[in-house]
């Protein structure tokens, strides 16, 4: 069973992140279904919206990223090697933003 946690649940220090790192779409109901979806096992890679490049497609991919880092920051261990490669890749991506010296985005 998927450790979840709820939104009520987070810290203030993660509610921040989260606007700073997420704004604006942390104030679309899309992003906590993202967010929720990732920590749920049979919602985890399915996005309603698609891949497109509309505000409910990214906001729930920013939910998405915003559940990945929350459960990496707290150390809860990958239920799987997908989750693992969700990481690499993040950690991946932030190394090379750091590189170009673009400390902020999404991908």
């Amino acid at each position: 069973m998927a450790t979840v946690i709820y939104r009520d649940q987070l810290t203030t220090d993660e509610r921040t992140e989260i606007e700073e790192r997420h704004a604006p779409y942390h104030r679309f109901e899309e992003f906590w279904n993202g967010y929720y979806a990732y920590q749920n096992d049979t919602g985890r890679y399915h996005c309603p919206h698609g891949w497109s490049h509309s505000v409910s497609s990214r906001a729930w991919h920013h939910g998405h990223d915003a559940a990945m880092r929350l459960r990496w920051t707290r150390k809860i261990p990958a239920r799987d090697e997908y989750e693992s490669d969700d990481r690499d890749t993040a950690k991946m991506c932030e190394g090379l933003r750091a590189a170009r010296g673009r400390t902020s985005g999404h991908f």
